[in-house]
């Protein structure tokens, strides 16, 4: 009670003049342990303070795949009730939870509402084919970025399926004009970005910047410098990595006492069996990964020095999270495109899925599955003049879906969402509990309590005690067959009320 009453003292002083800022960082295809405050070996000091001078949480879930994840980031509900049961592409008007396109309203839209300069820079993904599912009619005053999916660094018009650049509703690069050279897409998100900072700030108005970058999605690009930095470091065992990160996350609190790491992926060939050839091509590849997040961290600072010298850091939420676990794309190895260098412009490579294994430790599979490596992400939260529960690691258990309810509480306002405010973790307090949904094509989860139920497509369901086995290792299905036929009760429940289609339809 004591935490609800400075809760709800602290958010009824907060007036039309003090509103605080929002920039809500987004990236993709970033794994579990990559940032160093998470356990990783990458370099990410800018990141690494803002999340040991804010909040971090342990147990934050996504969807586990980009364009489902994004729609609940924005509006506060399970994707398919906006439209986004699957990818961009409609499925038709008998399937209004799979049309492709976002059908919810926005938190921009919302803020706006409230006076907020509202602004988006990087990747969309939530409808394209027409410029009224852009983001400039969804609420947001202004947009420098690209409408399709990412996967693009030196020039989006290079690609094996060309996308654009626009301002606006003007496209600005495509196949048909190449940006100038030296130009990379997360620096170029960042500087857009901090010009509409700037307008915000000379027309004295709260702004939200919802920052969505496509890195560290593949193909694999980046400066040579930053390869540089880290070629030859990934010359080793996977499972060393997977270990030393484990053990990191144990000394830093991110897992608790009894948490397991869980058994490399079995599909993983011994590191020794590999040829010199082939250890370097995968240094090299997860050299340019590594490169990619470090760029995202040198941004992160670039965006804190820039809030500062501005005067308006200190009343600036900033919340860094991401859409999914690691993708396992390109086979066990990873792979690039014939006759290219990964990591330079034109190139088009994959990490593979041993490296993606590492990115999720201590979890088990990856991107589009609904176990813990697929859809939990690092979670970071910062806010000098808002968190009084900084320098801390939260393990409650929350979701995209929370960030809509917590951002338009902070703003003022009250509105219908699947998520919960969770501003009261930022005193310490404690959030519902409450059971939360997963589905995607044919991927299956519900967390309730101790007990996770999950599933792959056209698999048998699996039971694990997610308090006491974060990583799924033991499966107890067979022993608690009452446990397992509840919470298949309440995912189909859920899934009959929130247009979850059978995962036959789903391609």
């Amino acid at each position: 009670m004591k935490f609800l009453l400075i809760t709800f003292l602290f958010l009824s002083t907060i007036s039309a003049t003090d509103k605080p800022n929002i920039i809500l960082i987004l990236t993709d295809d970033m794994g579990y342990s990559d940032l160093g405050c998470f356990g990783g070996e990458i370099e990410t000091p800018n990141l690494d303070e803002l999340a040991n001078n804010g909040l971090r949480f342990t147990h934050f879930y996504n969807t586990g795949r980009c364009c489902p994840s994004r729609a609940s980031l924005l509006t506060g509900k399970y994707s398919h009730t906006v439209g986004f049961g699957h990818m961009d592409s409609n499925k038709g008007k008998k399937f209004p939870g799979y049309v492709g396109h976002l059908t919810g309203k926005t938190i921009a839209e919302y803020l706006k509402g409230a006076g907020y300069h509202t602004f988006i820079t990087g990747k969309w993904h939530l409808g394209s084919k027409v410029k009224e599912h852009w983001p400039t009619n969804k609420g947001f005053d202004d947009f420098y970025g690209v409408p399709q999916g990412g996967g693009f660094y030196f020039d989006p018009g290079n690609m094996y399926s060309p996308r654009q650049v626009v301002q606006g509703e003007k496209v600005v690069y495509d196949k048909k004009k190449s940006p100038p050279k030296g130009w990379y897409a997360t620096d170029a998100f960042t500087d857009e970005g901090l010009k509409y900072v700037d307008t915000a700030v000379k027309n004295r108005k709260p702004f939200f910047w919802y920052v969505a970058y496509n890195a560290p999605h593949f193909p694999l690009q980046a400066k040579d410098e930053d390869i540089q930095k880290y070629r030859g470091k990934y010359k080793a065992d996977w499972n060393e990595f997977r270990k030393k990160r484990y053990a990191k996350q144990l000394e830093m609190g991110i897992m608790r006492k009894g948490d397991s790491l869980s058994k490399i992926d079995s599909s993983i060939p011994k590191y020794d069996s590999l040829s010199e050839k082939q250890k370097d091509l995968i240094d090299l590849r997860m050299a340019t990964y590594a490169a990619m997040v470090d760029n995202v961290d040198q941004n992160v600072g670039k965006i804190v020095d820039h809030l500062k010298a501005k005067g308006v850091f200190e009343n600036t939420l900033i919340i860094f999270v991401n859409d999914n676990g690691a993708a396992s794309s390109g086979g066990v190895l990873g792979k690039d495109k014939k006759d290219t260098v990964c990591g330079s412009p034109g190139s088009f490579s994959y990490a593979g899925l041993a490296w993606a294994n590492v990115s999720n430790t201590p979890f088990r599979l990856y991107k589009t599955k609904n176990h813990e490596g697929g859809i939990t992400n690092p979670a970071i939260f910062h806010w000098p003049e808002g968190i009084r529960n900084a320098r801390k690691i939260s393990h409650e258990r929350v979701h995209l879906i929370d960030i809509a309810p917590t951002l338009l509480k902070l703003a003022g306002m009250n509105s219908d969402f699947h998520g919960q405010d969770i501003s009261s973790l930022f005193f310490g307090g404690e959030i519902s509990e409450r059971a939360l949904f997963f589905e995607h094509e044919g991927n299956c989860a519900v967390i309730k309590g101790e007990w996770k139920l999950v599933k792959l497509k056209n698999k048998s369901w699996e039971l694990y005690n997610i308090n006491r086995d974060r990583s799924e290792t033991k499966n107890f299905s067979s022993k608690y067959p009452e446990i397992v036929s509840t919470l298949r009760k309440e995912w189909d429940s859920w899934a009959n009320s929130n247009l979850v289609l059978p995962s036959p339809f789903i391609k």
